[in-house]
């Protein structure tokens, strides 16, 4: 492999795959095709005797060259055939079987054979009552092709040992047919047959019957469990996976390689031998918990093991939440909701014997990750006899640190092996062209004459790139994201290649549905409507989450060819995606009072993290990120792009703790004489602090609270040496930090001291900044008796009164701020207010006189109202009861808490509010409540047994109003959900 002959041909393979991808010729050297053919053929002479593991390289080279060689136009077509088998067999012996099934799936060979390879048919999943008579009626073979035969049957009676149905399980004959084919001349050669024994021996080792216990396999043939694991997967399984005496177990592999199935069957094994425990599994968005909480209930389900939402917005357990918990056996849930349940001391904690950490790697990501961080360190002093804790990342290398942290006998294994191939490009416009550059590889050009602006030059990049398939452009923010979808539609337009839905794609439920909920909950004439239909869609924070989900789904079932989002779209979902394009890797943070604007970085671990979107497992041979370096602002974060063009999971650099980031930047600030270390010593931090730091700050003095309220041992030194942080700290840091901890510990001892000091347990159980509690509690004791009493007034009979509860509200929205400082501002109170009273989002951009677009207005309530609010209306409502306690009043009955569940959903009725509960859309439950209330009297049942009862017509023409609104895409479905359950 080191001849200059090898190394010049393996350079024109590496070179014609990526030419190749975008449908251009490739043309290979006069003598190459045949060095290269020899060169494949040895590798399959050798291999089966070869260790696999040890000369994967050499295999993948192999197979890589075979699947070139197969793209030659002047090949024969028998030749070409030969070729993609050769790669397909190759790719299974490379531990790449989504290569391998992409290579065969548009091929003419034996129906079986291909369900082999493509892993279709009893190939995919274990099954309870498969028919492998009729599977082979259906698929009789016609050629007559004695390898063809005996390979079918060989492939069908593996299939029989992997689906239960079988005790004969290596007894192939295509081991003997490779011995007559030395001799004789049969379809396939001794060395393709000898390889496909190998290839069959190895998929018997990966079957999920020899690699799991008998009474797990029943269970998993139950929820349909694939037939065969992946090479990660066993390996996983190997390294203690479900060995429950590793306390702290870690698993980092990249995107698309099995975790998430790893997942079903460890929580799976879990409740099989503890069957009354429970599972909690964090990951660290809304959009995720969504998605686990979906895929994990279609494979449960039917084994009666309930998978459980718990929202995300900060209040008290509602009945229906706790409820939930008792009844589910997997709670899906964000860090800051585990971290509500664990200052709760909810009893159902006692039962939980496992937490899955989700997207680990996000202990670095600021505010966000000080929290998991400082809640995995109370879970640790929080149980005597901690749970599991496993730990899945796709991007962090060193997982061991994070299992050592946590566990007192981990363990963790960290594989770098892709499902499919991955490059990373950088697009840029050279003498007038347009130029990927493939460092080390080559610089192709895909664009003769580039468009002269930015925008204009990044679709044009994207749909050069559409030709290998769906194209996810990372843009900026959330305008810019919708700018260049116009300027891509328009692109399209002009050039006359403008893309249409089909007539069947424009009656799916999918674009019915999506269309349904851009018309209803942002505008008729919404941009998205009409890109849509054009297969454009953008995603970021600015819809609402119905649409969202309803974006994503489009985009799944591949209805969109073009999707322009922010970063969020990115994290841990699964998308159809074949190239993702990255325009900027400086995002500009949002602005804060007396502080000059900053970019962040977009990681080089945030990147892969993204780059992982790209290349369909099954279908695409390879995913592609470009980097589009005419915006890329390298300059604005100190960055050199040689950080981000490197794939491999072992080169990339290790996960840090956001606490000990937060630390740092508290002492060089301190350093740098920008504040006073006797700044940070008082209740309300300094103005100017920067946001992670106040988050920081806030919640490491609410993780001391909580210790202090459950009587865990509190030694500030033990406490900070517990931290992941301490790993990162240096000698003198960790002395400075040290001191840090000792002030903050005085600071919370002082709050807690104060003679109108709520009691710690409280303090513990609202989880706000001492700031916050501090303003509430002052605005509370300066409210007269009269007042106090007025606060019942804020329901009457289930319904908001809104002539009372503006007084509650609008002080709460002065007040009330998020754990990094940030409060809502004054004139929002308005909009929250309209928010309440049910009316579509853009009546509330009217009437509130919100001045920015409805995108905007969209993602400050559902990132921001929903999210403060009701935490702090709850947090008010304590705090009133603890006043009342204080002054002997027994005239307020809990009102105001009724108050933070309304606000949560955006309606002004209990009656809406299980409506809600129940899917409808928030506007829907808003008049469908009030035509209830109205005649209330006429009904001798409650909301849900009128609604069952009620007529179609009559439904529909309430939901309509006199606007004539459209009706919600799935009105129908949840009618009938209603009627059936009454």
């Amino acid at each position: 492999m080191k001849e200059t002959s090898f190394v010049a041909d393996w350079a024109w393979v590496k070179r014609s795959l990526i030419i190749n991808r975008l449908d251009q010729a490739i043309f290979p050297f006069d003598t190459s095709v045949s060095r290269l053919a020899y060169f494949i053929e040895c590798v399959l002479v050798s291999v089966p005797d070869w260790d696999m593991d040890s000369s994967r390289k050499v295999i993948r080279i192999a197979a890589e060259i075979s699947e070139n060689l197969s793209n030659v136009k002047t090949l024969c077509e028998r030749t070409v055939q030969k070729l993609k088998m050769r790669a397909a067999i190759l790719y299974e012996l490379a531990d790449l079987p989504s290569l391998s099934a992409s290579i065969l799936k548009d091929e003419m060979i034996h129906p079986i054979l291909k369900d082999f390879f493509v892993r279709k048919g009893p190939f995919r999943s274990l099954v309870s009552d498969f028919s492998f008579t009729n599977y082979l009626e259906e698929n009789a073979d016609k050629t007559k092709n004695i390898s063809s035969l005996v390979l079918s049957s060989d492939s069908i009676q593996l299939s029989r040992y992997e689906q239960g149905e079988s005790i004969v399980k290596d007894h192939f004959l295509v081991g003997c047919l490779a011995d007559i084919a030395k001799h004789n001349s049969v379809e396939l050669t001794c060395s393709e047959l000898n390889a496909l024994k190998a290839v069959l021996l190895k998929r018997l080792a990966l079957s999920t019957r020899e690699n799991v216990e008998n009474s797990i396999f029943s269970l998993l043939k139950i929820i349909g469990f694939p037939a065969e694991f992946w090479n990660s997967q066993v390996q996983a399984l190997r390294n203690g996976l479900l060995d429950t005496k590793y306390d702290s177990w870690g698993f980092a592999s990249p995107t698309g390689t099995g975790k998430t199935f790893l997942a079903r069957l460890l929580i799976l094994e879990t409740l099989y031998k503890k069957r009354q425990s429970k599972v909690l599994y964090i990951v660290p968005s809304r959009a995720l918990v969504y998605e686990v909480v979906k895929d994990l209930s279609s494979a449960f389900n039917i084994l009666e093991i309930y998978v459980a939402e718990v929202t995300p917005q900060l209040s008290e357990l509602s009945s229906d939440e706790e409820e939930k918990l008792e009844t589910a056996s997997v709670v899906v849930l964000t860090p800051e909701k585990a971290d509500l349940l664990l200052r709760l001391g909810v009893d159902f904690l006692q039962l939980v014997s496992l937490i899955v950490i989700d997207e680990a790697h996000h202990i670095e990501s600021g505010t966000r990750g000080s929290l998991l961080e400082l809640y995995i360190w109370r879970l640790k002093n929080y149980y005597a006899n901690p749970p599991r804790i496993v730990f899945l990342s796709a991007v962090a290398p060193n997982l061991g640190d994070l299992t050592r942290w946590v566990g007192k006998n981990p363990r963790d294994i960290v594989l770098d092996n892709r499902s499919t191939r991955m490059r990373v490009g950088i697009y840029k416009i050279r003498n007038k062209r347009g130029i990927i550059e493939y460092p080390g590889i080559l610089d192709l050009q895909i664009v003769s004459n580039p468009e002269k602006t930015q925008e204009r030059q990044l679709v044009q990049l994207a749909e050069r790139l559409s030709i290998a398939g769906p194209v996810l452009t990372v843009a900026k923010g959330k305008k810019t994201s919708q700018n260049i979808a116009k300027s891509m539609k328009k692109w399209l337009d002009e050039k006359s290649v403008l893309p249409c839905l089909t007539k069947e794609e424009l009656f799916s439920d999918e674009y019915l549905r999506l269309d349904s909920r851009l018309e209803r909950e942002m505008d008729s004439v919404v941009e998205m409507r009409s890109l849509i239909k054009h297969r454009i869609a953008y995603h970021h924070a600015g819809l609402p989450p119905r649409v969202r989900c309803a974006v994503e789904d489009a985009i799944k079932i591949g209805l969109i060819k073009y999707v322009f989002a922010t970063t969020t779209l990115a994290e841990g979902v699964n998308f159809p995606f074949s190239s993702v394009i990255v325009q900027s890797l400086a995002l500009r943070e949002p602005p804060e009072k007396g502080r000059p604007s900053k970019y962040s970085p977009v990681t080089p671990r945030n990147f892969w993290n993204i780059a992982g979107r790209a290349g369909r497992p099954g279908y695409d041979k390879e995913g592609q990120a470009i980097l589009f370096e005419p915006s890329l602002g390298l300059d604005k974060i100190d960055a050199v792009i040689d950080d981000y063009l490197e794939p491999s999971l072992f080169k990339s650099t290790p996960v840090e703790s956001a606490l000990a980031k937060a630390l740092k930047e508290i002492l060089e600030i301190i350093e740098a004489g920008q504040f006073e270390f006797k700044d940070f010593t008082e209740t309300v931090l300094p103005n100017g602090a920067p946001r992670k730091v106040k988050g920081a700050v806030n919640l490491l003095r609410t993780g001391l609270i909580h210790a202090k309220a459950t009587k865990i041992d509190i030694n500030i030194e033990s406490i900070l040496e517990g931290t992941f942080a301490y790993c990162f700290l240096s000698a003198d840091e960790k002395v400075a930090s040290l001191k840090f901890f000792l002030a903050q510990n005085e600071v919370v001892d002082s709050f807690i001291a104060k003679d109108n000091s709520p009691p710690v347990e409280l303090l513990a159980q609202l989880g706000l900044s001492l700031e916050t509690v501090s303003e509430l509690c002052n605005y509370i004791a300066s409210l007269d008796d009269w007042k106090i009493e007025n606060m019942s007034g804020v329901m009457h009979g289930g319904r908001l009164n809104f002539d009372q509860v503006e007084y509650l509200i609008r002080p709460i929205v002065k007040r009330m701020a998020e754990i990094e400082g940030g409060k809502l501002q004054s004139f929002m109170s308005d909009v929250v207010l309209k928010w309440l009273s049910g009316i579509p989002l853009a009546a509330v951009k009217k009437e509130a006189g919100f001045d920015s677009s409805l995108e905007e207005l969209v993602s400050v309530i559902y990132s921001r109202v929903q999210y403060i609010l009701p935490w702090g209306i709850y947090a008010f409502h304590c705090l009133l009861e603890d006043e009342c306690t204080r002054r002997g009043l027994a005239c307020y009955s809990g009102e105001v808490l009724s108050v933070a569940y309304l606000v949560d959903a955006g309606v002004s009725s209990f009656d809406a509010f299980r409506l809600v509960k129940m899917d409808f859309e928030r506007v829907d439950a808003t008049r469908l409540a009030d035509y209830y209330y109205k005649n209330r009297h006429k009904m001798q049942m409650d909301v849900m047994g009128w609604l069952a009862n009620e007529s179609d017509e009559n439904i529909a023409k309430i939901l309509r109003g006199w606007e004539n609104r459209r009706i919600d895409f799935d009105l129908p479905r949840l009618i009938r959900h209603l009627r059936g359950v009454s």
